[in-house]
């Protein structure tokens, strides 16, 4: 598909201001994720979780998934 000079600059637009908030965007996100990150660590201080190790969960998340998956191309049962 070709586009016209008129409609190639309004795509380059588009694109530049849809950049244009992505500093603040990333702080907005970082913040939240320290935010997050705290308030995990204080639940595990305070014994409100327990911790599971990452090794642990590989495997039943692959098997979670594939199963999720299934369903999803067989359709509603």
């Amino acid at each position: 598909m070709r586009l016209s000079a008129q409609d190639q600059a309004a795509v380059a637009a588009a694109l530049i201001q849809s950049f244009a908030h992505t500093e603040q965007k990333t702080e907005e996100v970082e913040a939240a994720w320290a935010e997050e990150i705290q308030q995990r660590l204080a639940d595990v201080d305070a014994r409100v979780v327990t911790p599971v190790p990452g090794r642990g969960l590989a495997e039943p998340s692959r098997r979670f998934l594939r199963k999720r998956a299934a369903a999803l191309v067989s359709g509603p049962s």
